[in-house]
């Protein structure tokens, strides 16, 4: 799956902390126990050997069996008499023991595999949706907050199945599916729409790149032009499990735009990384403003193409709030 190195950092950095923490915790609990336990140290001490004397008789033919036993229950022994010690002197049975957020990777965030541990996941999706919440309110653009009442009777037909269409593709949404092409007057719904996606796919562990068209085109012709760049805009947008481009048509269109929005769809294709575009055009001024190769692609080759109808949803909002 595909992070931003911020994403990942910031995760690796949660589980340092947790770890830390749960271990300079324990410190604290084990240095009282010391002190107020008198034999706490030796039970320890023998609790510790465990793993030691296992190594040791292993091997031992056919007494090796037997003594793997006896340490086993001299080992469960001395834990039963550590956690009656820790309780009679009024501290939790589990003093000494390192209280790990994660029991299963003890908050190192990888399991025995080397694979990302649940707890992981969970950071990284939470990061994620942190990062994209600081573009646009994603909390807002749910697909339970679509309301079709907003669109007259007649189209609301269109709509209704178009929002289906969306919940089934958030819903088995995989790298290889095809992109989504939504185009239309403003305010009709196509970028609530498309947050509703990202949130649902961040959920299932996606990594998603969302930008206003030409804020990424005014990011990308700065690191070309810039020879101390290394191009992390572009990188990030190939890459992404999901990218979402809106306001396509609100740029200023030039060699430069044109030859960086094709590379960004055309590679995305090749690679089969899903891509969901929004834009103001009509499918007919497509070709007419960035030629047949960009046009082509949005509405015949790897993508859905869905028409957003009706009237401003963001006027009539406004209309209805006022008395």
């Amino acid at each position: 799956m595909y992070y931003p190195p911020r994403v990942k950092t910031k995760a690796i950095a949660e589980l340092t902390r947790r770890r830390t923490k749960a271990e300079r915790e324990y410190q604290i609990r084990r240095a009282e126990a010391l002190e107020k336990i008198p034999g706490i140290a030796e039970l320890e001490a023998k609790i510790s050997s465990a793993g030691a004397e296992l190594c040791r008789v292993i091997g031992m033919g056919d007494d090796a069996l037997r003594l793997v036993e006896q340490i086993k229950r001299d080992n469960l022994a001395a834990q039963r008499k550590e956690r009656e010690l820790l309780v009679k002197h009024g501290l939790a049975a589990d003093a000494m023991r390192v209280r790990y957020i994660c029991p299963v990777c003890d908050d190192t965030g990888f399991g025995d595999d080397g694979k990302f541990c649940e707890c992981h996941k969970i950071l990284l999706k939470e990061f994620e949706h942190a990062r994209l919440s600081e573009m646009f309110p994603l909390d807002r653009f749910t697909f339970e907050s679509f309301s079709l009442t907003y669109y007259p009777p007649e189209q609301r037909r269109q709509m209704r199945d178009t929002l289906e269409t969306c919940r089934e593709y958030a819903r088995e949404y995989h790298l290889g599916l095809p992109g989504l092409f939504f185009y239309g007057e403003p305010g009709l719904g196509k970028t609530h729409l498309s947050g509703a996606i990202i949130n649902e796919v961040i959920k299932r562990g996606f990594g998603v790149e969302y930008g206003s068209v030409p804020v990424l085109l005014a990011r990308l012709a700065k690191e070309r032009f810039d020879s101390r760049s290394d191009n992390i805009t572009e990188r990030a947008l190939l890459a992404a499990d999901l990218l979402v481009l809106d306001d396509l048509g609100a740029e200023s269109v030039n060699s430069f735009t044109l030859e960086a929005l094709y590379t960004i769809i055309n590679t995305r294709l090749l690679k089969q990384l899903p891509t969901i575009v929004n834009s103001n055009c009509a499918a007919g001024e497509l070709q007419e403003r960035y030629g047949r190769r960009i046009a082509s692609r949005l509405l015949y080759e790897g993508y859905e193409t869905f028409c957003f109808t009706g009237m401003d949803i963001r006027e009539k909002k406004t209309e209805d709030m006022l008395p």
